[in-house]
């Protein structure tokens, strides 16, 4: 079961029998995502299936990479 708070500080609770996917998005080195990878929790609770970036030249990049996660890239100046 995964608890989270929503903006009203309300417990919402998901009691599915899989993983969450979650999709982490960074700018710079990706700090949440490397919290993330270690985390006992992940592929119990949740799993991250993708990372999202609006620099190419992130150090986040090599990390995704690294771990076999896709890199979604988009600049926001060409948005």
């Amino acid at each position: 079961m995964l608890k989270i708070l929503d903006d009203d500080m309300e417990t919402l609770v998901y009691e599915g029998n899989r993983p969450v996917k979650a999709v982490v998005f960074f700018s710079g080195g990706a700090s949440s995502l490397r919290g993330m990878l270690s985390d006992p929790n992940l592929g119990q609770l949740y799993q991250v299936v993708a990372t999202f970036t609006d620099r190419k030249d992130a150090s986040g990049v090599k990390l995704s990479q690294e771990a076999g996660i896709p890199v979604l890239h988009l600049n926001r100046r060409e948005f």
